[in-house]
């Protein structure tokens, strides 16, 4: 067994997410996502997803508009802290399960429109699937992958109460670098 195996990779993909809470009722929002991924361990390990949102659309009840077009400040994020265990390895590619703490973010300014954020935390579950591009040079080999992420938020962060169904996905693909020993 050699040194703790390091798992980095950046990608982007696309972001959804649907909720409901009892002041903002149901809403809608669809995100570029620009993505640092870190697995960090061996068989079993710490991953951390965190996500930049570039939110493209956000819709409620009544409308549907660009929030980038229509609001001067928006500042989005989506963070998943799992434990992940490796699951198999298949015609070189390794693919692993996750499991862990969601939080998500969303804050919209406008001097023309209500002010619309939302922040929730809940529970998330990640399917992370990665290969080798090339051999290992002193103790880096770089890698492509695929992640999926699914979440469900039940604590409203920015009103104090709970969401009725916050559900979120993730799909990204990445390249990424392996620090350590091959298996």
């Amino acid at each position: 067994m050699g040194a703790l195996e390091q798992h980095h990779a950046l990608g982007t993909g696309y972001h959804w997410g649907r909720g409901q809470s009892s002041d903002a009722g149901k809403f809608h929002l669809s995100s570029l996502p620009v993505t640092y991924t870190g697995r960090y361990g061996e068989e079993w390990a710490l991953l951390l997803r965190a996500s930049i949102l570039f939110p493209l659309a956000v819709s409620d009840e009544l409308l549907s508009i660009s929030p980038r077009a229509e609001y001067e400040s928006v500042q989005s994020f989506d963070m998943l802290l799992a434990v992940d265990k490796h699951l198999v390895s298949l015609l070189s590619w390794k693919t692993d399960l996750g499991l862990g703490p969601h939080i998500h973010s969303t804050r919209m300014r406008s001097s023309r429109y209500v002010e619309w954020s939302t922040a929730g935390l809940g529970l998330g579950i990640s399917v992370n699937t990665r290969r080798s591009l090339a051999r290992q040079w002193k103790g880096l080999t770089p890698e492509i992958g695929l992640h999926s992420d699914f979440s469900y938020d039940f604590i409203d962060l920015s009103r104090g109460g709970k969401i009725s169904g916050a559900v979120q996905a993730q799909f990204l693909i990445s390249l990424g670098l392996l620090i350590g020993d091959e298996e």
